[in-house]
């Protein structure tokens, strides 16, 4: 924990000694002058941080369950003086590890008259990782970095179980450390009995649900307990046009390229396509990658061939450039939900790869992910698709998509935080399907939306529920904050894309406790 270096420290460690931490719920709290993480299982403790007594602390509503194996290693920045500035060596904050390795060689590298880490002992229990990789039931704790070493600054490290935390966390510039220790799951208050009446009821709701067309409906929470509605003949194995939900996928494709090290997030067209040459003074010049992935590139007018099956998928975006060309929006300054920015953006990635066909590079995402088996670009045509709403799949494979991001099998964790964390910024709405629908300001990642846990949908810095719903009604879904994901499969009219999202919607607070095993 980070403290004032002009406060003394003993007294909180022989609280935090004298009580010990093996059983507990490790509980997060937060310091916004220091910016500084800070994670306890002692009861003792908390109720100090939370008296003030030790500045400005407050809890982030984070948690994970102390238990397991191996003990938890806990140091502190070494609390000697520098006699050269009168302040502590440090670094001013807590740093732990289940690593027994990482332990000794931090005890070891305590230096009295430098900055190192000093032990104090064990936090807690918990159980080692096996290659970043926890076994069911056990949740995954991540670790982040703020860099401070490098920066400057003090050390400070966010331990936290809660993905879209961590993602969020990366997303800011801490480095991502991946899984540390994995914790036992949340006790929760549900019992079987209890669950199974949360399952009825919402298989009684979605009965009735006021809808135009069939669904099928699965969920899974983040401990892996699944959920499956399908009503009239719709069923998971069922292949749908995809619509927008494509985005997401495109999107996942394009940066698993960025994470090969093919192009990066700020990649600019001039440099692949040969077509664009722009005007030195153009403010299309400075175009990324990242703000076609996020709409806000400014190139948003549609030309026909979008639609047009035997037009050639090259030929098309060079059709797009020309389309958007006299158009002066200073990248970054509009968010305007179009197909083009991603055609740009597929067609970059091609080049990038050496590939001239869209579908031979999702064929090599395929083959290397394992996801998408069936699954196919093929709208308008397979020559000309459109990334931002041509494929075809199937639910089930939709949902082992969202599972595999889930589990960060797709994606680096810092791409991950990129793709899953607000893009939009600051971009003035020129034109938005959840505005326009439905009233939610919802704000925008790379390729899915990001919505918000509160009924006005008011978006703070957070990640709630991660989104990319389509024009005919369906609706994959991960919820952070919830603890589950899923997939809502259907092909109903066009322009009904967000009666998905209501139909999600009318079981919403009976699907959050059972994700969260929370009963009254």
């Amino acid at each position: 924990m980070s403290v004032p270096v002009t406060l003394q420290t003993l007294f909180l460690a022989l609280v935090w000694v004298c009580q010990g931490a093996a059983t507990a719920a490790v509980v997060e709290y937060y310091t916004p002058e220091l910016r500084h993480y800070f994670i306890t299982a002692s009861p003792a403790e908390q109720a100090l941080v939370e008296s003030g007594a030790m500045g400005l602390w407050t809890r982030t509503g984070g948690s994970f369950e102390a238990g397991g194996a191996d003990p938890v290693c806990r140091f502190y920045g070494n609390t000697a003086r520098n006699p050269a500035t009168g302040a502590s060596y440090g670094p001013n904050s807590h740093f732990y590890t289940v690593d027994a390795a990482e332990c000794a060689g931090l005890q070891s590298a305590y230096r009295v008259d430098a900055p190192s880490w000093q032990f104090e002992g064990f936090g807690f229990q918990s159980t080692r990782s096996s290659g970043g990789l926890c076994a069911a039931p056990l949740w995954p704790v991540f670790r982040a970095y703020n860099q401070g070493y490098w920066r400057g600054i003090d050390s400070n490290h966010r331990l936290t179980a809660d993905l879209g935390a961590y993602f969020e966390t990366t997303a800011a510039g801490w480095a991502p450390e991946g899984v540390v220790m994995c914790a036992p799951p949340a006790p929760g208050t549900c019992s079987g009995a209890q669950l199974a009446w949360l399952e009825q009821a919402m298989n009684a709701t979605l009965a009735i649900v006021n809808t135009d067309a069939d669904f099928s409906l699965s969920l899974e929470s983040f401990d892996g307990r699944r959920y499956h509605y399908a009503r009239g003949g719709a069923t998971p194995a069922r292949s749908y046009e995809s619509a927008s939900t494509s985005k997401w996928v495109s999107a996942a494709v394009i940066l698993s390229l960025v994470d090969r090290g093919f192009l990066s997030l700020e990649s600019r067209p001039q440099e692949f396509l040969e077509f664009w040459r722009l005007p030195a003074d153009h403010p299309g010049q400075a175009i990324t990658l990242r703000q076609l992935l996020a709409f806000t590139s400014g190139f948003s007018e549609e030309p026909l061939c979008l639609n047009l099956p035997n037009v050639d998928f090259a030929a098309c975006v060079q059709g797009i450039y020309l389309a958007n060309r006299d158009r002066r929006v200073v990248p970054g300054s509009e968010y305007h939900y179009a197909s083009s920015h991603l055609q740009i953006a597929g067609l970059m990635a091609l080049r990038a790869r050496g590939l001239a066909d869209w579908n031979e590079l999702f064929a090599e995402f395929q083959a290397r992910t394992g996801l998408f088996p069936t699954s196919r670009y093929d709208l308008p045509s397979a020559r000309n698709p459109r990334l931002a709403g041509g494929m075809h799949w199937t639910g089930e494979e939709y949902l082992g998509f969202l599972r595999a991001l889930r589990e960060r099998r797709v994606l680096s964790d810092l791409m991950a935080a990129q793709l899953f964390s607000d893009q939009r910024g600051t971009a003035r709405v020129a034109y938005s399907p959840a505005l326009g629908s439905t009233g939610a300001d919802w704000s925008y990642g790379l390729g899915n939306w990001l919505e918000c846990a509160s009924p006005v949908y008011n978006c703070g810095p957070g990640l709630h529920r991660n989104s990319s719903p389509g024009a005919y009604g369906a609706y994959p879904f991960i919820d952070f904050a919830q603890g589950y994901f899923g997939m809502l499969a259907r092909q109903g009219s066009l322009g009904t894309g967000f009666e998905g999202v209501a139909v999600v919607r009318s079981i919403e607070a009976w699907a959050g406790k059972w994700a969260r095993r929370s009963c009254p």
